[in-house]
């Protein structure tokens, strides 16, 4: 059994949680199936986000949310070289989803749960040398 790991020297990694405090106060006020309907919508609309900027979900577990710039997806190839100008578009993509993803979080009066409902959420960014591994022997 070898070590599935992979070594990137830059990559943007966003982290988005959601406050564990306002989900305890939405599972208080409503029911679990009420919070995972409003979760799983948020989620839904930062995958579009993710599609929409060509950008890699590296993990969604429970109220976490993890995205990468796109040179985990590919790696450095000839298609897709790892260059400067693609580590900054990759990085400002992501500040625009950060901003787009907050947004969301505050909720619409409009959405489909009604109310505006929000869920507060804490976002940052880092940028820098990435080291990833499989834990075990599968990746799934």
């Amino acid at each position: 059994t070898g070590l599935l790991m992979e070594q990137f020297p830059v990559v943007t990694i966003l982290f988005c949680s959601f406050d564990k405090e306002a989900v305890k106060e939405c599972l208080r006020a409503h029911d679990a199936e009420h919070f995972l309907t409003l979760l799983s919508t948020m989620v839904i609309e930062f995958d579009i986000l993710l599609e929409n900027n060509n950008l890699y979900k590296l993990e969604n577990v429970g109220s976490d949310y993890i995205v990468t710039s796109s040179v985990i997806t590919w790696g450095a190839s000839e298609s897709h070289p790892d260059t400067h100008e693609r580590r900054v578009k990759d990085a400002v993509d992501l500040v625009y989803m950060a901003q787009q993803m907050l947004m969301i979080a505050m909720g619409d009066e409009d959405d489909e749960l009604g109310g505006g409902e929000e869920l507060d959420v804490k976002v940052g960014l880092h940028t820098g040398p990435c080291v990833g591994a499989v834990a075990g022997e599968q990746r799934r």
